[in-house]
């Protein structure tokens, strides 16, 4: 807990400070159900940060957090770790498009707006009555409130709770990915271009 007066705009060494100590929040959502998908970082908003959760979330991970799989299309607003290199290598690794909206165009990401809002109230004002020791342990509440929450609030556009939508997903449209490993070594690996020579060979 930091205190205002001391760690505020006016006071930018102070920040710089404890930037490494602040918690971060990443919402993540599905267009289709609405499935909201929340998870915390330590520090800022980093490439590194962003594929770490975006990876966490394709996962199966079973139990009642039932979202996982590769996105056809992801949106994002454009943030300076949305647009990083290791964000756009991972993405075109496993063959997602990825947009990025206009600066100053919000509503384009009104739903991820919306899950923020929520998040806000139905998870994290209750945990000042539920103060947390550490990072795994507020990811543990969160991936619990998430799977409790997606399959019982109703959804106001489709009438049904988020998890009874997402589970009419077909077969061919859920694409599994790989590993978290393997979703990382993606992540960093530069595409690297390469001449097919006269005998049809790739060096």
């Amino acid at each position: 807990v930091m205190d205002q007066k001391e760690f505020y705009k006016n006071k930018p060494a102070n920040i710089a400070r404890v930037m490494a100590d602040r918690v971060w929040s990443y919402e993540i959502t599905d267009h289709a159900s609405g499935w909201i998908y929340v998870e915390y970082v330590m520090g800022a908003e980093s490439g590194e940060n962003l594929c770490s959760v975006l990876i966490n979330a394709m996962q199966d991970r079973g139990g009642a957090d039932i979202l996982h799989g590769r996105p056809e299309i992801l949106m994002m607003d454009p943030g300076s770790a949305n647009t990083s290199a290791m964000a756009k290598n991972l993405c075109r690794s496993l063959g997602i498009q990825m947009i990025v909206h206009a600066p100053g165009a919000a509503r384009v990401t009104g739903q991820v707006e919306n899950a923020r809002n929520i998040i806000e109230r139905k998870f994290e004002a209750g945990l000042r009555f539920q103060p947390v020791a550490d990072l795994a342990e507020l990811n543990a509440l969160a991936a619990r409130w998430r799977g409790y929450f997606n399959a019982s609030a109703v959804h106001s556009r489709h009438r049904k709770n988020r998890s009874a939508i997402w589970m009419t997903i077909r077969e061919h449209q859920l694409i599994k990915v790989p590993g978290v490993e393997e979703c990382r070594r993606l992540a960093v690996a530069e595409p690297v271009s390469r001449k097919v020579t006269t005998k049809l060979r790739v060096p």
